[in-house]
């Protein structure tokens, strides 16, 4: 009984961030509108998306099909290794439900997939920065004073010259949409002082990392070594010595960072270790190769 007055307080901020969630749904179908509803391709031409990615996943679906991992693409060249090319993205949860779900790929599903993302990226932004602001609606500071700013960052990264030029390179995009995600987390763990959170941040740099691409990664991974940095730097900045509480803080800052790298890349090495061997055998890997 005692907690019936509070309940409406409780649920306003859910209701609200569910609010926003959707109204982010309906920017993502009115941008894509005609992709939606009216049978339009993107990109132009297919891009990458047509050439390089529908036939991969047409591969690994059906190899799923009949029960076997793709270890081996028997029809590209001699052969090759497929499982090992980062870009397959055959251990990517997202990808994982999409092949149980759809075994039969078709290439507005790989569109569908790559317009998800976009919301997936603004969602976590959203998140991000509400979590960041922290306030909650009170009648000095209503609901929408609350939701539109991370609604506006939010909006802006979705949107993004990122998002939309990269369009049909979908495992490049998936792979930045989990960005927010991580941060959020991140933040969370270096701002209480508490290593919980960075399990989580690991968990979503994981997931990031089985995505299909090396370049986000990395990026991503910087984001983190320079927030981190920056929080360091920050904390000793209004402090303006060096004390045991920074030196406890320091500490704990490269905890959580080494518990969200060591977490991400743990989860993704059935990824990342096959990849890193068979670069190896690469032209790139060549730097006598002209």
């Amino acid at each position: 009984m005692t907690r019936q007055p509070n309940s409406p307080r409780l649920a306003r901020p859910v209701l609200l961030d569910l609010l926003a969630l959707g109204l982010l749904a309906l920017a993502t179908a009115a941008f894509f509108w005609r992709v939606l509803f009216a049978g339009a391709w993107m990109p132009a031409g297919g891009g990458d998306l047509a050439s390089f990615l529908y036939p991969n996943y047409q591969f690994v679906a059906r190899a799923f099909q009949h029960g076997t991992v793709p270890l081996w693409n028997p029809y590209l060249w001699g052969g090759t290794p497929f499982a090992a090319d980062i870009q397959a993205s055959i251990f990517y949860p997202i990808n994982l439900l999409v092949f149980w779900l759809a075994p039969h790929i078709t290439y507005r599903g790989l569109m569908g997939l790559a317009i998800f993302h976009l919301w997936l990226a603004g969602a976590g932004t959203y998140l991000c920065f509400r979590d960041m602001i922290g306030r909650q609606p009170t009648e000095s500071s209503p609901g929408l004073t609350v939701v539109v700013p991370p609604l506006i960052g939010a909006v802006a990264y979705m949107f993004s010259d990122f998002f939309i030029v990269h369009f049909g390179n979908l495992n490049l995009i998936a792979q930045a949409a989990w960005l927010p995600f991580i941060f959020l987390f991140y933040h969370r763990a270096l701002a209480s002082h508490r290593l919980k959170p960075a399990i989580g941040a690991g968990l979503f740099f994981g997931i990031a990392a089985t995505a299909g691409h090396i370049q986000p990664l990395i990026f991503i991974t910087l984001t983190l070594v320079l927030y981190t940095v920056y929080h360091l730097a920050l904390g000793w900045h209004r402090r303006r010595t060096f004390s045991d509480t920074a030196g406890s803080s320091l500490v704990g800052s490269l905890a959580a960072l080494c518990i969200t790298l060591f977490i991400g890349l743990g989860l993704a090495a059935v990824t990342l270790l096959p990849t890193l061997e068979m670069a190896g055998y690469t032209l790139r890997s060549d730097y006598s190769y002209a």
